[in-house]
Order: structure tokens, then sequence, then C-alpha cells
């Protein structure tokens, strides 16, 4: 009895990929290091209960607009959601900032990519032409602006302390 294999090729095949020049390494090398620095960061932080505010650890001060008038900056829970993602706390990551979220796992992504990059010397494939990425451009503005109404409604709501808490 034989068992006969075929080799299907993927459009994602990884060892067809064309080499790096030494500028893509160096890049990938820069783009490595600023992602673990920021998951590192994030992982030293406690996530502040409030959904907001984990920031000031780092010593910087309280959001300014949060303070004068109450309404959070376009940012507001950022690190908080990040400090909870890096912990796998992923709702409760959502519930300080969805906009947060989303950049902690695209952040962890780049990571993984760009240490591919750096290790193997090849490019990884992306099929997107620059009007793809106009698009992807406009939809992140849009998610932000989204992400920013979220943050402003449950804040002014009161919900966001309370659903923060019970995660």
């Amino acid at each position: 009895m034989t068992i006969q294999s075929t080799f299907v090729e993927s459009p994602l095949d990884l060892r067809e990929s064309p080499p790096v020049a030494v500028a893509g390494r160096v890049a990938a090398a820069l783009v490595l290091s600023a992602s673990v620095a920021v998951l590192a960061i994030a992982a030293w932080l406690t996530p502040d209960p409030r959904g907001f505010g984990t920031h000031e650890q780092l010593g910087t001060p309280p959001c300014l607009p949060l303070m004068r008038w109450g309404l959070p900056c376009p940012t507001c829970g950022m690190c908080t959601a990040f400090a909870h993602a890096i912990r796998g706390e992923l709702v409760a990551a959502f519930l300080a900032q969805p906009g947060g979220l989303a950049l902690a796992v695209a952040t962890a992504i780049a990571g993984v990519a760009s240490a591919f990059v750096l290790i193997a010397g090849r490019k990884i494939p992306l099929a997107i032409s620059w009007s793809w990425t106009k698009q992807l451009l406009w939809i992140a503005i849009v998610l932000v602006l989204a992400a920013w109404a979220y943050k402003v409604i449950m804040l002014w709501s009161g919900r966001i302390v309370l659903a923060v808490i019970v995660f």
C-alpha cells in the first residue's frame, strides 16, 4: 500500500516571498522594538477600575478635557484597554475603549509580523493596493470616532465605571 501526498500551493506561501533588504530588516527591528516596548509598558500598568486614567501611572497628568469639560479625548481609555488586553481581559479592554482593544491586537500582530521579517529575512506578502489602503484609513477614522462616541456615552451615563468593576 502506497500513500501518495500532494502539495497544494497557498496564495500566502511564505517560502516564495521575496527577500528583505537590510533597510527592511532595520525597519522590522524598529517595529518589533516599539511593539514589545508598548506591550511591556501595558503589562507593567495596573488597569484603572474607572476605565480611564491608567496613563497617570506613567507620570502624566489627568485628561484635561475630561477634567475641565467632562468630555473625554478620542484616546480616552486606551492605556486602560491595553493594560486589560495584555492580561487577556478582552471584555474589560473593550469596555474601557474599543479602539484601544483593536490597537492592542494590531500592535501584537505588528510585533509578530516584524519578528518574522527580521528572523526569516522575507517579506510578508500583502495584496493591498493604494486605493485599498485609503479605504482602510477611512474605516479606521470612522472606527476611532465611533469608539470615542461610545466612550462619551458610557462616561456620561456612568455605565463604564460599573461595567469595568464587574469584570
